[in-house]
């Protein structure tokens, strides 16, 4: 799939693009390709989030949030 790119004057703005995760057209912010700022492409789907932590991660922060609440006395 090839990635459509935009003009430079819709840097900023929203578009709608189809999204593999949310299978629908959603809506997608458009970024700068490079530094010239003189083409755009739409960056990541915005309706749905992704964790940039890993499950792991969350149950360790899970755990030891439990853990400061629920001090031990000895």
């Amino acid at each position: 799939m090839t990635k459509f790119h935009y003009a430079a004057h819709m840097i900023g703005d929203a578009t709608a693009e189809w999204c593999n995760v949310c299978r629908r057209d959603t809506k997608r912010m458009i970024y700068a390709v490079d530094t010239s700022h003189k083409a755009g492409i739409a960056g990541p789907c915005l309706e749905h989030t992704v964790s940039p932590l890993t499950q792991k991660q969350l149950d360790a922060r899970k755990r030891r949030r439990h853990e400061r609440d629920n001090p031990t006395l000895f």
